[in-house]
């Protein structure tokens, strides 16, 4: 059934004005009025959300789980203090971070995308902290540590004035004082001048047991091989035996059976080189010998044979604690090691060294047996004949034969050279009329 509403006048003038057109029936109108939003439920509760200026409803009318994602155009740009359980996007770079407490965490292993840099560095905080956490170019104020990693480069260029100077093993570093670099080699206690010294680590294996020590600077000789290792013992320059591997000398303490540093040329340094261990006195620039009498000894006395000669360096500084010396082994050499000497068999008594023209060799002769005639013996030792001649004056070398055909008085004056096996000599002339050399008068 049909229900009449009678609406005053002025109610009727107010719905309908602005209206234009003829409405179909009063029930129209109500009905399109019932569509509408009443204007004072905006923005309150249990009303409606507004649209902003970009037709967009403001976070402010949304739920907070709709607005967990925040984007900031960089980092600079997040907020002071984060809210936690919300997600930030920096949209330069696209890392997403979240606020935990005090600090922006990043979020994920993502790397970092680095657009374009405007303004000064100081304003790029994530650019600073990024760079914070790499290798420094200059300035370094701590180890920089690569790990396992090499460092490839065209050349590498030391700091020649280091402040820095390290003390590890298998570091390296430039001293200016020598010119080269130091690197300190395996144990820590030994430093090498690159390219100016040569050590060999060597094992300590002393007959006696004992430990080589560095501020005794010993002498050491090389006795064979253990462990890949060469090993030596004390050296003495009494004999062949005790002296002619003599390799050079102990620069760092070395144990009994144990490994250690020997310099076999250049400086070993911080010893004592007065000569006061030796109960002698040394100064700058004397050589130093390896000791005949005390095994390891240095001494800059020159061994006199039978002792040997082996000359192991030279003092660059006499000094009680800081003394220098130059290594540079000189073992010398037997007569028989000498590349044009050949020693026949054994060496006896009255053996003289005769050069041999046909073999180019010096060798070992027998004094009486020279040309086959007898030099060493009882009597007289008839070495040799010279004549000359009456009118020019030239000299002729007979030998040593007695013999020989008639000569004439004009034309030859003889002389005659005796050596007594008593080491007496005479050297008498022939006066008379002879026919031979046996049977001249000498005088």
């Amino acid at each position: 059934m049909a229900i009449d509403i009678n609406i005053p006048s002025q109610v009727a003038q107010t719905i309908t004005n602005g209206v234009t057109g003829t409405a179909p029936s009063q029930d129209a109108v109500f009905d399109a009025l019932q569509l509408k939003e009443n204007t004072a439920n905006k923005g309150i509760a249990n009303g409606y959300a507004p649209l902003n200026s970009s037709t967009k409803i403001d976070s402010t009318y949304l739920p907070s789980y709709v607005d967990d994602v925040i984007e900031v155009a960089n980092y600079a740009a997040l907020p002071v203090t984060g809210e936690t359980g919300k997600i930030y996007i920096t949209i330069n770079t696209g890392l997403i971070y979240r606020w935990s407490g005090s600090i922006y965490v990043q979020i994920g292993g993502q790397d970092p995308v680095w657009g374009a840099i405007t303004g000064t560095l100081s304003n790029q905080t994530d650019l600073q902290n990024a760079l914070d956490a790499k290798v420094p170019y200059t300035g370094a104020i701590s180890d920089v540590n690569l790990g396992e990693f090499g460092l490839l480069t065209g050349n590498l260029e030391f700091d020649t004035t280091p402040t820095n100077i390290p003390t590890t093993a298998g570091s390296m570093v430039w001293n200016d004082t020598d010119g080269t670099l130091d690197l300190k080699l395996k144990g820590g206690n030994v430093t090498l001048q690159i390219g100016q010294e040569q050590v060999v680590r060597a094992v300590n294996k002393t007959a006696t047991n004992i430990t080589l020590l560095e501020a005794n600077y010993q002498a050491v000789r090389v006795t064979g091989a253990q462990g890949q290792r060469l090993k030596v013992d004390l050296a003495l320059a009494t004999n062949d035996l005790l002296s002619a591997e003599t390799i050079g000398l102990v620069t760092e303490t070395i144990a009994n059976n144990q490994e250690g540093f020997i310099t076999i040329s250049g400086l070993v340094r911080g010893v004592n080189t007065t000569g006061s261990l030796q109960s002698e006195t040394w100064a700058d620039g004397d050589i130093v010998y390896l000791s005949p009498t005390t095994a390891g000894n240095l001494t800059n006395v020159k061994p006199i044979a039978p002792n040997h000669t082996v000359i192991i360096g030279y003092v660059v500084h006499a000094h009680i604690t800081q003394g220098t010396i130059f290594v540079k082994v000189d073992n010398g050499y037997e007569l028989n090691e000498l590349h044009n000497v050949l020693i026949n068999g054994s060496l006896a008594n009255n053996d003289a060294l005769i050069y041999e023209s046909s073999t180019h060799l010096w060798k070992n002769k027998v004094l009486n047996t020279i040309n086959g005639s007898s030099l060493i013996g009882s009597g007289n030792i008839v070495t040799t004949y010279i004549r000359r001649h009456a009118t020019n004056g030239t000299y002729d070398y007979l030998g040593f034969a007695p013999t020989g055909t008639a000569e004439s008085t004009t034309t030859w004056t003889l002389t005659r050279l005796t050596l007594s096996n008593t080491g007496t000599s005479a050297v008498m002339h022939a006066t008379n009329s002879w026919n031979n050399r046996v049977t001249a008068t000498y005088i």
